[in-house]
């Protein structure tokens, strides 16, 4: 059976041009919310290599002020991150986990085993696949510079500010493959 339907340098063009868009919107003080596949659109000829990010319906000022209704807001299920479905608040980290579940679906769909399930199986199963000395079987899936990223998003959750670049090599250690 076919995995994927799109070339590694394809998918790793999708990363690359979306966590730009990411990177620049936390860098004007706001945090994106709850990235989905759906939300990442692919230009018009001739603009078909152009890609966008769109539907900033979830997208907040960061950090959240004290009135604002951080449950309020709806989420798609299968790419929120593990704070929010933790009741936490939600930071600049949480927008690049829910990133990177998008790309993983958009290599291998197999690689998102909690698509569909209930809250906390899914919180469950990307605590196991998030987790660095875990292996879990969804890691199997993913090819090395895939499983860097988990690493450099774990390194991530304990600071304020993630480290992009070293996301950013990882993709263009994607798109060599």
């Amino acid at each position: 059976t076919k995995i994927r339907s799109l070339r590694l340098t394809t998918i790793a063009h999708i990363a690359r041009e979306t966590l730009k868009a990411i990177e620049a919107l936390h860098q004007i003080g706001y945090i994106y919310g709850s990235m989905t596949p759906r939300d990442i659109y692919v230009g018009a000829p001739p603009n078909q290599s152009k890609i966008y990010l769109g539907n900033f319906g979830t997208a907040r000022k960061y950090p959240f002020t004290d009135d604002e209704a951080r449950n309020s807001l709806s989420r798609m299920g299968g790419f929120r991150s593990r704070a929010f479905l933790a009741g936490k608040e939600e930071g600049k980290k949480d927008d690049l986990e829910s990133w990177f579940y998008c790309i993983i679906q958009i290599y291998n769909k197999e690689a998102v085993p909690w698509l569909g399930k209930d809250d906390a199986e899914e919180f469950a199963l990307k605590e196991q696949l998030m987790e660095k000395t875990n292996e879990s079987p969804a890691k199997k899936l993913l090819p090395a510079p895939m499983l860097s990223m988990i690493n450099d998003l774990h390194l991530s959750s304990n600071s304020a500010s993630p480290d992009y670049k070293s996301i950013h090599v990882a993709i263009d250690v994607l798109e060599k493959m």
